[in-house]
C-alpha cells in the first residue's frame, strides 16, 4: 500500500518476476504523486526472501522508476542487506537514506528496510520503533534536487 498527502496523478502495479513458481509472488506499486506542485515518482515494494531473486527484482523496479521523471523515491522491505542493495542502487545513481537496522523491531539487528532516492536529497532519516510490526519504521525527509539549467546552445 502507498499512502500520500498529495494527489495521485498515476499509479501502476507491477508483478515482479520470480525464479520458481514455488516462491511467493511479489509486486511493486509505482505512482506519480503531486506534492505542492512537484510530481514525485514513488515506488513501494516488499521483495522476495530469496536473495538472488530480490536483487533481480530490485534492479527491475529501479529501472522502471528510472523511466519516469525525477524526483524519485523507492520505499520498502527489500529483504537485502546494505552490501546487496547499495551497489545496485548506486550503480543506477540512487542514494540510500542513512539509516540503521530496522529488523526485528524489538531489537533491530539487520537493515532490510530502505528509502532510496534519485533526483532528490535526503535531509534527515531515522529508524522509529513501532509496536505494531516486526519491523521498525524507516522515516526520511526528502526534498527534490534543484533543476539543472539547460546548457547554452553554441553558435
Amino acid at each position: 500500500a502507498l499512502l500520500a498527502t498529495g494527489a495521485f496523478v498515476r499509479s501502476h502495479p507491477v508483478r515482479l518476476p520470480r525464479q520458481s513458481w514455488r516462491h511467493e509472488r511479489r509486486s511493486a506499486l509505482l505512482a506519480g504523486i503531486d506534492v505542492g506542485g512537484t510530481v514525485w515518482t514513488v515506488g513501494t515494494t516488499h521483495l522476495s526472501l530469496v536473495r538472488t531473486e530480490a536483487v533481480e527484482q530490485l534492479a527491475l523496479v529501479l529501472g522502471l522508476l528510472e523511466d519516469q521523471d525525477p524526483p524519485r523515491v523507492l520505499l520498502g522491505d527489500l529483504n537485502l542487506l546494505p552490501g546487496e542493495v547499495l551497489p545496485v542502487a548506486e550503480s543506477l545513481g540512487w542514494t540510500a537514506a542513512p539509516t540503521g537496522p530496522s529488523y526485528p523491531s524489538w531489537c533491530p539487528e539487520i537493515r532490510i528496510d530502505y528509502v532510496l532516492v534519485s533526483g532528490a536529497t535526503v535531509r534527515s532519516a531515522a529508524v522509529v520503533a513501532l509496536e505494531v510490526s516486526d519491523h521498525a519504521a524507516v522515516v526520511a525527509e526528502v526534498v527534490p534536487d534543484a533543476p539543472r539549467p539547460l546548457p547554452a546552445l553554441g553558435r
